[in-house]
């Protein structure tokens, strides 16, 4: 980026990418983790993960994955529009099982046998699980049953949007709302946790001193709704122009400029409404999330 060496950044601080080394580790974000790690270890089925486009979810996982890669065998699955021969076809090659299957029982069995013997627990992590095939989350479903000694040997992850619980709802026995599953909700940043977040992500990247001053980020997160994926958007094109016309420190005008640029009011507000419309489902997903909360206090008290 041209911008760097003017800034005095190593890297791109606001890259459109999931690395993990520039995660935020927020209060709301630890408490994920610790919500995810419960469900991990005393859930009976999916734990799920959703939250709106661009809050981070994918990164969260990410981060989760580094910090239990030495306790799980983890298989991260990025493509929800697989189909079932090959989403087993993917999952035995992620699990270097050489033999060949002619079904998804003997597949299974297969797993249950080899992994039974191995001191790792398998985890897998399917990230847009929103847009998946209904037969194909029953299919996991019936994977996450397999147990070694009564503890389950296999533990999943499904991360996506808030209709995720409707759908998971219809696929288990018993549905969300009578099983209470492990559910987590991710929102947008605070004011001051966007504040925090682009300080960060900064000082990540090499700077040495605040680059943005107090007017531009307010008019960030005004414009942003506190949504990183946006809040990157609008910081990478106000460095490029703050480049381009040689300021050393980004105004609020340079951010207004960028949101007529990215035309981000305009996705902000269809943003607004398509909450609205899923208004329904935002009161499921957080009446599920609360009871799990609950169950983590009482299990760690």
């Amino acid at each position: 980026m041209l911008y760097l060496p003017y800034y005095s950044l190593k890297e791109n601080p606001f890259q459109d990418t999931a690395n993990p080394h520039y995660f935020w580790f927020g209060e709301q974000h630890a408490e994920a983790i610790a919500i995810l790690k419960f469900g991990i270890e005393k859930g009976d089925g999916f734990t799920l993960l959703t939250g709106d486009i661009g809050v981070g979810k994918t990164l969260l996982v990410k981060y989760l994955a580094g910090i239990l890669e030495h306790q799980f065998k983890i298989v991260e699955i990025n493509d929800s529009d697989l189909d079932i021969r090959d989403f087993l076809l993917f999952l035995a090659d992620s699990f270097n099982l050489s033999q060949g299957f002619e079904d998804k029982r003997s597949l299974f069995r297969y797993i249950d046998e080899e992994y039974s013997k191995s001191p790792k627990r398998l985890l897998i992590i399917m990230d847009e699980a929103h847009l998946s095939d209904k037969c194909l989350l029953i299919d996991l479903n019936l994977l996450a049953k397999i147990k070694r000694d009564n503890e389950h040997l296999i533990n999943i992850i499904l991360v996506g949007q808030n209709s995720l619980v409707e759908l998971v709802d219809k696929i288990e026995p018993k549905g969300i709302k009578q099983k209470d599953s492990i559910i987590c909700h991710l929102r947008s940043l605070t004011k001051s946790e966007s504040d925090e977040y682009i300080k960060h992500r900064l000082k990540i990247a090499g700077a040495e001193k605040n680059i943005f001053n107090s007017g531009a980020i307010g008019k960030i997160y005004q414009i942003s709704g506190g949504i990183p994926r946006v809040i990157n958007s609008i910081c990478d094109h106000a460095l490029m122009i703050g480049f381009s016309t040689g300021l050393k420190k980004v105004t609020t005008s340079v951010i207004k400029e960028c949101a007529r640029d990215l035309q981000i009011r305009n996705w902000v507000l269809d943003q607004e409404k398509d909450l609205m419309k899923e208004s329904f489902r935002g009161k499921i997903v957080k009446q599920v999330y609360d009871r799990t909360k609950q169950k983590l206090f009482t299990w760690t008290s």
